[in-house]
């Protein structure tokens, strides 16, 4: 209803240097309980950090975070109980996981070539997707499903449970 949807969110914490935080009010179905319904948005400075794609079946995000004296921590998709990717992880040249035919998106970074852009995210029925080009072009890989098309258009979401989830792209500022 209006009102829920004048409701700010809180502000967002702070992370560090070189990574801003934002925190945006967004519309929610109206049966969704607690308020507003807010989305954070981290903008990272990949001159300042590195991104890796740890895994395993003995830590979640808290004790990575700790462990690996991280700065910041997402999960990376699904695993399984073993701890395995669901989808295809590759940390540095090192795969776990494989391609998972149902999952169509892909995060890349750490380049072979440092003329190469540092992150590109890729889909799997975009004009000229190659997997193979983009393993042998990127040190590092994660695999999940996909919110936008390959024209920056929304896809539906096959999935009708409600869950909170990570987005992770790059802007047309190649933040």
């Amino acid at each position: 209803d209006a009102a829920r949807a004048c409701i700010a969110c809180e502000p967002g914490p702070a992370l560090g240097t070189n990574l801003i935080v934002e925190r945006w009010t967004v519309e929610a179905p109206a049966d969704v309980p607690g308020g507003p319904a807010c989305i954070d948005v981290v903008r990272v400075d990949l001159a300042a950090y590195t991104l890796r794609a740890l895994s395993g079946p003995d830590r979640n995000a808290t004790a990575w975070r700790d462990a690996e004296h991280l700065v910041a921590v997402t999960n990376a998709g699904m695993f399984h109980e073993d701890g395995a990717p669901v989808g295809l992880v590759i940390d540095r040249g090192t795969a776990r996981g494989k391609d998972n035919a149902k999952m169509s998106g892909y995060l890349a970074w750490d380049p072979v070539d440092t003329k190469s852009p540092y992150v590109v995210v890729a889909g799997r029925d975009c004009p000229d997707f190659d997997l193979g080009k983009l393993r042998k072009q990127y040190r590092s890989l994660v695999q999940s499903y996909r919110f936008l098309g390959c024209n920056g258009e929304a896809l539906p979401w096959q999935d009708e449970k409600r869950y909170s989830a990570a987005g992770i792209g790059v802007d047309r500022a190649g933040r």
